[in-house]
Formats: C-alpha cells, structure tokens, sequence
C-alpha cells in the first residue's frame, strides 16, 4: 500500500511540473499575442492615417489621404 501510495504521489508530483511548464509556455504566448496586437496597432495607426473608408449605396471604396495633399 505504501508503494502505490509513493508511486501515485511521484504521478501528481509529475503532473504538476507539466502542469507549471504548460503555464509558463502560455504566459509567453499571452505575451507574445499582447506585442502582436500592439504592432497590428500601431499598424492600423499608420494606415488609417493615409487611407480612408469611404461608403455609399452603390459600395465601400477606399480612398487615399495624399491625393488629397498633392
């Protein structure tokens, strides 16, 4: 019984440490997905800055802001 007891608690003891590197392993995607949506944007910052969105009944059409400077 102490034998099953000692192999059942070294079982938990290596769940756990799986468990703990499969937390560690997300925390760095949530990290990793938190800069990509930073740069994503900063990206759409960019953009919108030199295109627009322009729609009416007969469609979406997208237009540039530096035609309008030149």
């Amino acid at each position: 019984m102490s034998y099953q007891l000692s192999a059942i608690s070294y079982q938990l003891s290596a769940l756990s440490s799986q468990l703990s590197a499969l937390s560690s392993q997300l925390s760095a995607l949530s990290y990793q997905l938190s800069a990509l949506s930073y740069q994503l944007s900063a990206i759409s910052s960019q953009l919108s800055a030199v295109f627009y969105l322009q729609s009416d009944r007969s469609g979406c059409y997208l237009g540039s802001k530096l035609s309008a400077i030149s």
